[in-house]
């Protein structure tokens, strides 16, 4: 039965699965104390995954009570733990999980996320290091290079990714490198396009649009991973695609945004929902009429905004597109959002702050 139920979670046919739960935990005789557990532990699963976070903490602490030694609802526990955002008593319970299972990688990464939200980077960096002296894995990487960036450690950032990209060297284990893996080349290129390197950007970037890696890591049509520069370029380093054509390349302002253009439009065959990629439209549509949006530029953002209410940078563009057009009252509103999302970013406050005077200005008027 256990069996079943482990299916329909993983099928996520989580009705069929609760009941089935409830109606094997209903009769008490029909199973050995380890399989009431065992179901226990699923429930414990079902619950976090549909929202009851609190619910799976009890459950896990109940499974815990009989079998204090389970490194597995140790771990879930301080997974949810860590989901209700008490990320100190997760790493308590990480903590007391390594007691029994130190070779654990998963429970080194998932405590370094815990630090991380913490803030407290230097440990986190320590616990991935950890977890890659046991596993090696491009998930521990990525993360270490991350908290280095957070660190301003660029170097050490760009250290981790080239050794993990790099072919295979003498003496060294082949798991400690992957060539071809999107998401380190993803990294890789996000950090050049943080410290300024546009160009090397551009080098990943083109590697992956033109399709050398399809057979590896990037699937059947390759579009999904080219979003690492259209999508997730920061704000204040490169706000689209087509900054980056422009400063690479040296072509006119009208050829770069188109060329950026039509690789968004690519996109949108993929995934027509992106708030990234119709935010990007938009902002490409501004470069072409900077001092005038254009109808189409606002339609685009706004059709981010909708997609992404989360998207901080599509309301700030909006807002910067209304404040063009005069609109001042819907920039304030937009600006506000985009501070409320991201309120320690410099340019959203000074933006929220020069429509607010404006607004006064012409209210005195």
């Amino acid at each position: 039965m256990i069996a079943i139920v482990n299916n329909l979670l993983a099928c996520q046919r989580y009705t069929e699965c609760s009941n089935l739960i409830n109606r094997i935990l209903s009769d008490d005789g029909s199973c050995t104390p380890e399989t009431r557990d065992a179901v226990l532990f699923a429930s414990g699963l079902l619950n976090r995954h549909q929202g009851r976070v609190a619910s799976s903490v009890s459950i896990f602490k109940d499974i815990l009570s009989r079998d204090p030694f389970n490194v597995n609802a140790m771990k879930q526990l301080a997974r949810s733990t860590a989901l209700l955002g008490d990320h100190a008593s997760a790493i308590e319970i990480y903590n007391e999980a390594l007691n029994y299972s130190t070779s654990d990688w998963d429970l080194h990464h998932k405590k370094a996320l815990s630090f991380k939200a913490l803030d407290d980077l230097p440990n986190a960096s320590v616990s991935l290091l950890e977890a890659l002296k046991f596993q090696c894995n491009e998930i521990s990487m990525i993360e270490l290079g991350k908290i280095y960036i957070m660190e301003n450690k660029f170097e050490a950032a760009k250290d981790v990714y080239e050794t993990a990209l790099r072919q295979e060297m003498p003496l060294e284990p082949k798991s400690m490198h992957f060539p071809n893996n999107v998401n380190l080349i993803v990294a890789l290129g996000l950090l050049h396009v943080r410290v300024g390197d546009v160009e090397s950007a551009l080098k990943y970037a083109d590697k992956v649009q033109n399709n050398e890696l399809i057979g590896n890591d990037v699937g059947a049509d390759g579009l999904e991973n080219v979003r690492f520069l259209i999508e997730n370029c920061p704000f204040q380093v490169q706000s689209s695609l087509a900054d980056i054509y422009q400063e690479v390349t040296g072509e006119n302002e009208g050829n770069s945004i188109n060329n950026s253009l039509r690789i968004y439009q690519t996109l949108l065959f993929s995934d027509t929902q992106s708030s990234e990629v119709w935010n990007n439209i938009g902002r490409c549509l501004q470069l072409k009429t900077p001092r005038k949006p254009s109808l189409a530029s606002i339609s685009s953002l706004k059709h981010a905004v909708t997609l992404g209410p989360l998207n901080w940078t599509a309301s700030f563009n909006l807002g910067v597109a209304y404040l063009n057009v005069g609109q001042l009252v819907s920039a304030f509103v937009c600006f506000s959002l985009s501070a409320s999302l991201n309120p320690r970013n410099v340019e959203i406050l000074e933006r929220v702050q020069f429509t607010a005077a404006k607004l006064l200005d012409n209210a005195s008027q």
